[in-house]
This record gives C-alpha cells, structure tokens and sequence, in this order.
C-alpha cells in the first residue's frame, strides 16, 4: 500500500508570521537601546568651555636711530647726619678732609686743599677763632692747677712762612732731619690754625724743655677736655711722620679729643684709620 506524501508547509501560516514579528520588534528594540545609549553618552560629555586668548601685551615702538629721549635726573636725597644723644659720638660731624674742618688730617700724604688755605684767625691770639678760644680755656686752667702759666711759643703760619721754616730747617739739618722737624707748605697743621707749640713763661716759652715739666705732664692728661690732643706721640714716628713733640698741641674739639682718649689711641691716623704718613710721595 504506497504512503501518502508528506504535505509542504505553508509560508503563509500563523508560525512564519510569528517569526517574522518577533525579528522585526528585536530590531527595534536594538534600535532604540542604541539611540538611548548615544543620547546619554552626548549629555554626560560637558561642552567645551571656549578659550580666550589673551592679546599679546603691546611692546613699545623704539626710536628712531639717532635720536635720544631725554629722561629726568633724579633729585638725589639729602643725606641725614647721624643723630646722637648724650655721650654719643658722632663721626660725620665734621669732614677730615675740608682744611676749614676741626678734624681735618694733614700729613705728609693728605696736602690741605687749597693748598695756601687761610683761616679765620682770632684777633688777639695767632690760631683760629675755635682753637683760641679753647687756647685760653686751657691756660686758665694751668695756671690754676700751679703747673706754671703757658704761652704759645707758634700758632698759625702762612704757607709761605712755612715755607721758609722748611727752608731753614733744611739749610741747619739737612733733609732727614728737616723733614723729621718741619712739614713742608701745604703740609703743615700749622696752616690750619688749629696747631699750637707751647711751653710756660718759666722755660722761656721755650719748646726744647717742656716735655720735662709739669705743665706738660699735666696738659697731657687733661687737655682733651679742652679739645686738644698731643698730636706728635712719642715712638710712633713710622705713623705720623715727626719726632716726639710733646709742645705741639693740635685742636680738634672735645668730641673727638675725648673719643680719641676713650679709644685709647694716640694719632689721628690710627682713630681715622688712615694709611700711615713717614714720608711724602715724593
């Protein structure tokens, strides 16, 4: 008995048709999870802030060659001087340098300037006015202390006086020992007026001796309170470039005179630090 052949399915039934929807909504599905995964990857990624640039700072054109643009000089500050209290010294009170200057330094190496300087003189006593004054301060004193009465053997010279007291000494001496005794013009404290040789009235007013008495022994201890230092020391030539001269008293006011004491120096050149003075340049 032959089989029946088996039936074709129909493309047409119910089961094709399912098929077909279920691959179209999987399709859409797919469709829609993509867009919603692109929409939320765009607002999760922050708009770029635009940059601004910034504009470039604007450089000065530069002048023509040739030409110079006159710039001000700037006003230069007026230089306060040290303020001191009581006991304070003050070492910018008066110059070293200047020749009308109570401290002026004047050796062998540091010439006054104008070298013919002339200062105001006292009208009775030959030193400048400041130097007199203290002169006869000081001789008052002597006197009452019973050391003797004193009297100034040299004050001021003029340069050419000493430049004959060079010449002279010269002519006696010869130069090693001339130059040991008398600047030469220009170079003497004497110049300045501050400078005064003395001795007592009991010596002659003499100033061979007067290392030996007791008005020096006592002018030496108490002169700086006068403003007075023994300016030629003894032993200390190789500094100040003259002998021991314990006559020879130069004023350089009680300021410095006391400083000079406390300081426990002997020249000028030591308390200014100033390079030692034996010889002349030339």
């Amino acid at each position: 008995m032959s089989q029946p052949n088996p039936k074709e399915p129909d493309p047409s039934n119910g089961d094709g048709n399912s098929k077909l929807t279920w691959i179209i909504l999987a399709l859409v599905a797919l469709a829609v999870i993509g867009s919603l995964i692109t929409d939320s990857a765009f607002a999760e990624t922050p708009t770029p802030t635009p940059t601004t640039t910034s504009s470039p700072t604007p450089t000065a054109i530069g002048d023509p060659p040739g030409f110079t643009n006159p710039t001000a000089t700037p006003t230069p500050e007026p230089t306060t001087p040290i303020v001191c209290g009581v006991n304070c010294f003050n070492p910018s009170l008066h110059s070293i340098d200047a020749a009308a200057s109570q401290w002026v330094v004047v050796n062998k190496l540091r010439p006054l300037s104008p070298i013919t300087y002339k200062p105001k003189l006292d009208k009775t006593i030959n030193l400048a006015v400041p130097a007199a004054d203290a002169y006869r301060k000081l001789k008052t004193a002597v006197a009452k202390s019973g050391n003797g009465t004193l009297c100034l053997n040299s004050g001021y010279r003029s340069y050419t006086t000493q430049t004959n007291t060079y010449a002279n000494a010269l002519r006696l001496y010869g130069k090693k020992t001339a130059e040991a005794l008398a600047a030469h013009p220009g170079h003497s404290e004497h110049q300045t007026g501050l400078a005064a040789d003395v001795s007592t009235t009991a010596l002659g007013c003499r100033i061979g001796s007067f290392g030996s008495s007791k008005a020096s022994a006592w002018v030496a201890k108490n002169a700086h309170t006068f403003g007075f230092i023994v300016r030629y020391p003894n032993k200390l030539q190789n500094i100040t470039g003259y002998q021991y001269e314990p006559w020879h008293l130069r004023f350089v006011g009680v300021e410095l005179a006391t400083q000079i004491r406390n300081a426990k120096v002997l020249t000028l050149e030591q308390f200014w630090q100033l390079p030692a003075a034996p010889n002349y340049k030339n």
